[in-house]
């Protein structure tokens, strides 16, 4: 695990000020683009985090509810095929007895599909492309008295999907749309 040895990020969190830790997986890396944001390479995944010192109980988790999140991204380079992805899940996962599940990359991953062995609550803010965009919720069945979820709707619903919902000229590359 390597976790980001800038400054870190600064952000507002309810009136207040908030420094985060960008905390990249061991098959990425991330490179600074100085005041202007970060680039991830192809198939990059990063986490958040509330220190410098990653750990399974240091991811942030904002509680969203009734609020609002902003960012800028730029999809100029993501071709047809490829999938920009900002999506929030309820990290760490937990097995039945509400122990922490390693997962498969030894991160606690989860979210509504299993990935990596274990389900948890997941909304997709953002599934894009310079072509297309698409936001979805998952949701999953009640957990048990120690947080552990048995089941997710690894499909989704409640889709907002850029082509099915807006006519051809709604979204794209260059000033047309």
């Amino acid at each position: 695990m390597y976790t980001d040895p800038y400054e870190g990020i600064q952000v507002t969190m309810d009136g207040q000020p908030l420094t985060l830790y960008l905390a990249e997986t061991h098959w990425s890396e991330i490179e600074t683009l100085g005041s202007d944001g970060y680039n991830m390479g192809h198939n990059g995944r990063v986490y958040l985090s509330t220190t410098t010192d990653w750990s399974k109980d240091t991811y942030f988790k904002p509680n969203l509810l009734g609020g609002s999140m902003e960012y800028d991204v730029n999809l100029s380079t993501v071709s047809c095929g490829c999938n920009a992805a900002l999506y929030t899940v309820s990290m760490p996962g937990v097995n039945w007895d509400g122990s922490p599940n390693v997962s498969s990359d030894g991160l606690h991953y989860c979210d509504a599909a299993a990935v990596g062995g274990n389900f948890c609550p997941e909304f997709d803010i953002m599934e894009a492309n310079q072509y297309a965009w698409r936001a979805t919720s998952h949701s999953c069945d009640g957990p048990n008295e120690n947080g552990y979820y048995g089941s997710c709707d690894s499909n989704g619903s409640c889709h907002v999907d850029i082509i099915q919902d807006k006519p051809e000229t709604a979204y794209g590359p260059g000033t047309q749309y």
